[in-house]
């Protein structure tokens, strides 16, 4: 039995248990027939053993289609069935509230309002109370904490609902770009095996799929980086520019990746396998993607953008999030040394002495062998050492952790053949 059929056992019994998890309650409308879908996992498992038998060379491809055809059905009709569960929900179940509230971002930006100065207690989005109780004012009615590519998004949908009055569900999009991501990371194998794996990890990983069903935006800025990575594959070097650009443009958790990629770059200059010229044209595309998407709104109210991307998410703003997830500091509130999950306590320094060091020790890594596998590697691990020293640990940020581990996975393969 080969690893992959032993991978797509484990899935059978993997999505039933995330499925029927209390954490999704009210994130995900969990099916019916969650029996149904958890034997789709058990199909593909002897569809794949069965076709192991078969000596066609077409075998790998078959094997291939089935995985796709058994997975990407199981989702397609979770999709639908999220779709329908919103539909019939006039509360906040099933909805997340970054995604409702990057929407509304969208609908100021198109009356003229600036998103990092509005009020959204005037929006749907006032139907999310305060974390901190019924009698106090939700904190984020007055700040949007993410870079403006997160709204600049649904503007088009929103429009478009504007002119037609169609029935649009955008939380779906994150879906789709999580698709669209798992195709990026399918690009970077280069073997069948190699494919068939990555798959299985994503199509037949509920931990990965679930949080983009229940509308975590992570998904987005893993697109643009790891478009950006999969372009510089192939010396596309102004479009790899361009989408690392837009990932710094959508989520602050993109612009911790920047230092390695800076190493990776300068070290495959100093080796002659990048030009000068393409090193240029990739940074000056980074640039100007990245400026023309956030100074628009820096020069609209800077004190209003510093105040939501950065203060407001760092925590030393009052009635911030609450400390929450696995992290350091909640350890440190669990023992008594911070007052409550809302006290304004600035991680930075704690975060900058555990990143620094982690940034010399991937450098170092990198510079040895500046390979895309090292470079998503160490992304992985700076993504790591940056959550567990975050004022929240949720569980969303620990898939970005896992999708750039998996597509290191995928580019060593590449290198180093199916061996």
């Amino acid at each position: 039995m080969s690893l992959e059929a032993v991978l797509l056992l484990f899935s059978a019994f993997a999505t039933g248990i995330t499925l029927t998890h209390s954490t999704w309650v009210n994130s995900i409308a969990l099916p019916g027939g969650l029996l149904t879908i958890t034997l789709a996992g058990w199909v593909a498992f002897f569809t794949y053993l069965g076709l192991e038998a078969w000596s066609s060379p077409k075998r790998r491809l078959a094997q291939y289609m089935a995985i796709i055809i058994v997975f990407g059905g199981t989702l397609i009709n979770l999709a639908g069935q999220q779709v329908a569960a919103r539909r019939g929900s006039q509360t906040t179940a099933y909805r997340n509230d970054g995604a409702a509230q990057s929407v509304e971002a969208a609908k100021f930006l198109i009356r003229g309002i600036n998103p990092y100065a509005a009020d959204f207690s005037t929006t749907p989005f006032a139907i999310w109370p305060s974390a901190n109780g019924l009698a106090t004012r939700n904190i984020a009615y007055d700040h949007y904490a993410y870079p403006p590519l997160t709204f600049l998004v649904f503007v088009p949908p929103v429009l478009l609902h504007d002119l037609t009055g169609w029935a649009i569900d955008y939380q779906l999009f994150y879906f789709i770009v999580w698709l669209a991501m798992v195709v990026i990371i399918s690009a970077l194998a280069t073997d069948w095996t190699t494919r068939h794996r990555l798959l299985i990890l994503t199509l037949g990983n509920p931990f990965l799929w679930a949080y983009a069903f229940a509308g975590y935006n992570d998904t987005l800025f893993l697109l643009g980086f790891l478009a950006a990575v999969l372009a510089a594959t192939r010396r596309r070097w102004a479009l790899a520019g361009a989408c690392l650009g837009l990932s710094l443009a959508s989520k602050q958790t993109a612009w911790l990746l920047l230092p390695p990629v800076a190493v990776w770059l300068w070290a495959n200059y100093r080796r002659g396998r990048i030009s000068f010229d393409a090193a240029k044209g990739f940074a000056a595309a980074t640039l100007v993607t990245t400026a023309l998407v956030v100074l628009p709104f820096l020069a609209w109210n800077p004190a209003a953008l510093y105040d939501d991307t950065v203060r407001y998410v760092a925590g030393v703003i009052p009635d911030s999030f609450p400390i929450s997830g696995t992290t350091v500091i909640q350890y440190l509130r669990v023992w008594g040394f911070v007052p409550s999950p809302w006290s304004p306590v600035a991680v930075w320094p704690i975060q900058l002495a555990v990143l620094l060091p982690t940034f010399w020790m991937v450098a170092r890594w990198i510079r040895s062998s500046p390979t895309i596998s090292r470079l998503l590697a160490a992304g992985s691990i700076i993504l790591l050492v940056a959550v567990l020293f975050n004022r929240v640990g949720a569980e969303n940020y620990f898939v970005s952790v896992l999708l750039l581990a998996v597509s290191s996975y995928a580019a060593n393969r590449s290198i180093h053949g199916s061996t």
